[in-house]
């Protein structure tokens, strides 16, 4: 049984070089930026605070956020550990517990962060199915802008053990693992891991 059960990924964090380059780079990637505290900040339409931080620095992955549901959970999660339960400074606030995985990447576990309005996503073209035909005779034509990021779902870790990685993040996030990568038959190199929802 796991310490706890995250509902979501949160954030990722980097540090980079240039913040002026990586604020480029997000918005040509369809995040809305910000800036605080000396950090740049992406966000998707989705009313959270945000997806992705950078720090200035040497470039850099730093950490990955994780959304547990309860401020009860983030205590149990600290005591745990053995590590303090801190007031975020970031934006959105809440609460945050810090950890590092076996590999030394940053774990950053947060709850009660505020939540602001969604953004208006553009309206969907009409598409065609097999039972229904919106859009008969008609071609689409995609205009080139930047994708419409709803949320963050997902993040990449390379891990020397991927067992050992594996077993940490299920022992204490709860997390499932969906799909094994193989390199060969019986050879195990990743997964594919989401959250424990119930049904």
């Amino acid at each position: 049984m796991s310490v706890i059960r995250i509902e979501d990924i949160a954030h990722v964090r980097y540090a980079a070089p240039d913040l002026k380059e990586m604020k480029a780079f997000l918005e040509d990637f369809g995040l809305q930026t910000f800036e605080s505290g000396g950090r740049l900040y992406g966000k998707g339409a989705d009313g959270r605070a945000f997806v992705h931080v950078t720090e200035p620095g040497p470039a850099k992955f730093l950490a990955v956020g994780l959304r547990a549901e309860t401020l009860a959970d983030l205590e149990r999660l600290a005591a745990a550990e053995g590590v303090p339960l801190e007031d975020s400074a970031e934006p959105g606030g809440g609460k945050i517990v810090r950890l590092t995985d076996p590999d030394g990447y940053g774990v950053e576990v947060v709850a009660g962060q505020a939540k602001g309005e969604k953004s208006a996503l553009p309206a969907d073209r009409p598409v065609n199915t097999a039972a229904h035909k919106l859009r008969l005779r008609q071609t689409v034509r995609l205009d080139p802008v930047p994708a419409h990021v709803m949320r963050i779902g997902h993040a990449v870790l390379k891990v020397r053990d991927f067992r050992t990685s594996e077993q940490w993040y299920k022992d204490r996030f709860g997390l499932l693992t969906s799909d094994e990568v193989e390199a060969a038959a019986d050879l195990p190199v990743g997964a594919f891991m989401r959250c424990d929802r119930g049904d």
